[in-house]
């Protein structure tokens, strides 16, 4: 962290990793100098998400049998919604669209903002709110079609325990931060039990997957950290005018990375692209002794 982010900035940092087969808390990183700051940024129920909640979106969708070779077009979209009453103008980021019809692949790979609204559109955002909800989020999310870009706030810990079920083929496994507790002469006075349960069916998981492999590819919004990682991984990216988000998952671990200003002051372009490269590094030392290995494919 102390080597990406620059010294002399007054950025911050969350970090949270959660093992997602029994919920075990691996590390939480809460600030950059807890000498000088104890509040804990992993817990903070302030910061929008962006784009890195899209995936809840995408597995609605999925749940409702929409295929991945759906298209819709990529260029400037006016969105009517309540009634008629209101209207909603995303833009794509720096205001690139493809300008023709593009997939949820293409939509996931690289972050394109109308694909996004014009699912949530036709799906539902109850849907969406739902199927977050199955995920674990508890956070309050206001049902408007910006719900598809993020803009309701989440905890970096909600995001890493929702996105542990994608990696643990649709089991969403609460969260243990003490796993056991031993008095002086060793007798155990508390142990914890994993609780796990079926949040969401395999195959949707992990369709999702697969889809959320390709932001490490070329022409993805993480590709120019994947040569860090050196394992399959899965993962989306979130950026705001405050905020820069990496979140993803290899079948042993998932990980949510913050990165913004305390006061929610504008963040710098540079500044957008910092999270990734703290999750990669995270994922690839913390995992460098155990071999890679691919996610399972379920039946279905």
């Amino acid at each position: 962290i102390e080597k990406t982010l620059p010294e002399d900035s007054t950025l911050q940092v969350a970090l949270i990793a959660i093992d997602p087969r029994n919920g075990y808390i691996k590390a939480m990183v809460g600030g950059r100098d807890y000498a000088q700051n104890q509040y804990n940024r992993v817990l903070a129920t302030t910061r929008q998400p962006g784009s890195s909640f899209k995936p809840f979106l995408y597995l609605a969708a999925l749940k409702e049998q929409v295929s991945p070779l759906t298209k819709y077009m990529s260029a400037p979209t006016v969105f009517t919604y309540d009634e008629g009453r209101k209207t909603y103008s995303p833009n794509n980021y720096g205001n690139k669209y493809f300008n023709e019809p593009i997939d949820m692949r293409q939509a996931i790979r690289t972050s394109d903002n109308i694909y996004a609204v014009s699912l949530l559109m036709d799906i539902g955002v109850d849907k969406v709110i739902e199927t977050a909800r199955q995920l674990g989020i508890t956070a309050p999310l206001d049902a408007v079609p910006s719900l598809a870009l993020g803009s309701s706030p989440v905890s970096p810990f909600q995001m890493a325990y929702a996105y542990g079920v994608l990696a643990n083929q649709g089991k969403r496994a609460k969260p243990i931060a003490i796993l056991r507790i031993e008095d002086y002469t060793g007798k155990v006075l508390y142990e914890a039990t994993p609780e796990v349960v079926q949040a969401v069916e395999p195959a949707y998981a992990y369709v999702l997957t697969h889809l959320l492999q390709s932001v490490f590819e070329p022409g993805g919004t993480a590709h120019r950290v994947s040569g860090t990682i050196k394992r399959p991984v899965a993962g989306k990216t979130g950026t705001t005018n405050n905020d820069a988000w990496m979140v993803g998952y290899t079948p042993e671990l998932s990980v949510a990375v913050w990165v913004g200003h305390d006061q929610g002051q504008t963040i710098g372009i540079a500044e957008q692209y910092l999270a990734a490269p703290i999750f990669a590094e995270f994922i690839e030392r913390t995992l460098e002794p155990i071999p890679p290995k691919l996610f399972p494919i379920p039946e279905g």
